[in-house]
């Protein structure tokens, strides 16, 4: 019997957006992918409104029409040998006990490439904290995304381990019981503080302590996902699985808007970030 091929890939996506994940805060391109690359077609800013105006006739001007493109990537697992696959077939927990720790590595590579690709490069984006992150830092976070106009709903926090227990042990017991009395683990929320949603610290953040963002002004986008199946192989005794998926992420704004990343102050350079030679990020209106 051969293996049923739909129902293998949507075990091997099934949680990668889940609510709960940080990825799910964020502008879904899914729907966007042609091939290898996002490309989404976007207006330009609106037109300048003026209050009594004097001059006339007024100016025309055109409209300038950027779009955001960028690649997705291809994540592969390694084959795994699947013993009397078409037993296998008949049963979900059998199947996703085979599946379990290639799914979790899978989602966490891709999940760690789009933060990176997140990540601000800018110095204007990038707040420097002294060696622990604290409330006061938060605070400052809350003050820089209101002097950009960003809504106050869907603003993220995400921490590394360290950082999260430091914010932690930085609060006053008000502080404290407000933060733990948002959570909401069905949204991965462990807390919120000055307006920002505070979700799980489970991720590596390369050269920053945590990363603030607006979920209007990131993305992600699931390109193809493929099985391949080498079915009842007669020197392994069984069928040879992988999995194929692309995938990919990218700030909105060239400018960087929408996000910033909190830094040691004593070690802070510019992040690494993964080439995208193929990205051109838009100018999204900040009212959005």
């Amino acid at each position: 019997m051969s293996l049923l091929t739909e129902v293998w890939i949507n075990s091997i996506v099934e949680g990668l957006f889940a609510d709960n994940s940080f990825l799910a805060r964020s502008v879904d391109h899914s729907d966007f992918v042609d091939n290898k690359v996002v490309h989404v077609p976007n207006a330009g800013a609106p037109s300048n409104v003026e209050m009594d105006r004097a001059t006339l006739p007024a100016a025309i001007k055109r409209r300038t029409d950027v779009d955001l493109s960028y690649e997705l990537h291809e994540f592969t697992t390694d084959p795994i040998l699947i013993n009397h696959a078409e037993t296998v077939e008949l049963s979900y927990d059998k199947r996703n006990s085979v599946l379990a720790m290639d799914r979790a590595n899978l989602h966490e590579t891709v999940a760690e490439y789009i933060l990176s690709q997140w990540m601000p490069t800018k110095a204007a984006s990038q707040q420097k904290v002294t060696t622990k992150v604290t409330s006061s830092d938060i605070a400052q976070l809350q003050r820089a995304f209101n002097k950009a106009k960003l809504p106050q709903l869907g603003r993220v926090v995400l921490l590394s381990a360290d950082a999260y227990s430091d914010l932690l042990e930085s609060l006053t017991n008000n502080q404290s019981s407000a933060f733990l009395a948002c959570a909401d683990a069905s949204k991965g929320v462990v807390g919120s503080l000055y307006g920002f949603d505070f979700l799980e610290p489970r991720y590596a953040l390369k050269g920053a302590l945590g990363l603030a963002w607006h979920d209007k002004y990131v993305s992600r986008a699931l390109g193809d996902v493929k099985l391949f199946d080498n079915p009842d192989s007669a020197t392994y005794y069984g069928s040879v699985l992988s999995f194929l998926l692309r995938a990919g992420g990218a700030k909105m704004r060239s400018d960087e808007v929408g996000v910033m990343s909190l830094v040691d102050k004593s070690t802070s350079t510019a992040p690494e970030i993964p080439s995208e030679p193929g990205y051109k990020p838009i100018n999204v209106p900040t009212g959005m």
